[in-house]
């Protein structure tokens, strides 16, 4: 599941302040559980279930507490079909995703959707995504996450026309094209049906050769390698700070692999490129702490400190050596 962001400005802005208590936890909530599109399900019994599920929270409360947040600008409610539905208006200016996979719900008019997903056989399809240096990426599925079909036709603007060829109105339109251009077969004169069977075999030998290559990963590598170590989601700031920052790869894994090693928050991006800067700071015997600075990090020697088993020690010391050999990139 792809974690949400909470910006910890919401907690100085003046509007979110306004709110009572329940009413903020009750957005918060709405952010923690929509889909990657900023949308959920709006009915207040839905909402009591997946946000209050241990809690004496009434419907009527949630409805009020509703209309209290969408009056702050927050989010719109709408109906479809006799549904409501909720879409957060801010979505995408607090959220930073490097995927975000189509809704299931429907949009509200005028509301634009970024799709960016791993579809079969290799390939990444993207609508309406903003790159990392906020190029916009070629549309290779709809609105919906379906993969475009190449007989649909395209306008200058990059949007999807009305007109869809299917495959029998497509086979028509090839037909009366070579008609038009008096092409004839072995037999003599114009056979439609003819020319059909020789545009199909046509087809058929041509998508015989065809091979699809996957779409390559546009991440630049310090980024993959990111990712292999962080679950969490960072914000376009921080992915620009890595991409920018990082030009040795391989020390940059050991950095990595040592943080993960040590149990620190991997989505901490200034102490890992302080890290990368300044050196690993050596362990001390209760571990480092995150800071690049040497004083900082050397062994707790204090008679206050903890003492751990010395078996248990030697049992984090084999497999600390276990997992820095596995990470180790194979020669």
């Amino acid at each position: 599941m792809t974690r949400r962001m909470i910006d910890s400005g919401m907690w100085a802005n003046e509007h979110f302040a306004e709110l009572p208590p329940m009413a903020r936890l009750l957005l918060i909530g709405i952010i923690n559980h929509a889909d990657d599109q900023g949308r959920i399900k709006g009915h207040p019994a839905y909402l009591r279930s997946q946000i209050f599920p241990y809690d004496d929270v009434s419907l009527e409360d949630i409805d009020a507490w509703l209309h209290l947040i969408a009056h702050n600008g927050t989010h719109v409610a709408f109906h479809v079909e006799g549904k409501v539905y909720l879409q957060l208006v801010n979505w995408w200016e607090y959220q930073s995703l490097l995927f975000a996979m189509p809704s299931d719900y429907p949009a509200p008019d005028g509301w634009q959707d970024r799709i960016r997903y791993n579809a079969r056989g290799g390939h990444i399809l993207t609508h309406n995504w903003r790159k990392v240096d906020g190029s916009l990426a070629p549309d290779t599925c709809d609105h919906r996450g379906n993969p475009i079909d190449p007989r649909v036709k395209r306008t200058s603007d990059n949007t999807s026309d009305t007109r869809v060829e299917t495959p029998q109105t497509h086979l028509d339109t090839q037909v009366e094209t070579q008609v038009e251009n008096h092409v004839t077969y072995p037999g003599g004169g114009i056979n439609k049906d003819q020319i059909k069977i020789n545009i199909n075999k046509d087809q058929g030998r041509d998508r015989a050769h065809v091979t699809e290559t996957p779409e390559t990963n546009t991440h630049p590598p310090s980024l993959v390698i990111f990712q292999e170590f962080c679950t969490k989601t960072i914000n376009s700031a921080q992915t620009d700070a890595i991409a920018s920052a990082i030009t040795d790869l391989e020390l940059w894994r050991q950095v990595l692999t040592e943080w993960s090693l040590r149990g620190y928050n991997t989505g901490n991006v200034t102490g890992l490129l302080d890290w990368y800067r300044d050196g690993i700071p050596p362990a001390g015997k209760n571990g480092a702490t995150h800071g690049s600075n040497t004083k900082r990090s050397e062994p707790d020697d204090s008679d206050d400190a903890p003492k751990l088993d010395p078996e248990l020690q030697r049992q984090f010391a084999e497999l600390r050596e276990r997992k820095r050999a596995k990470a180790q990139p194979a020669t």
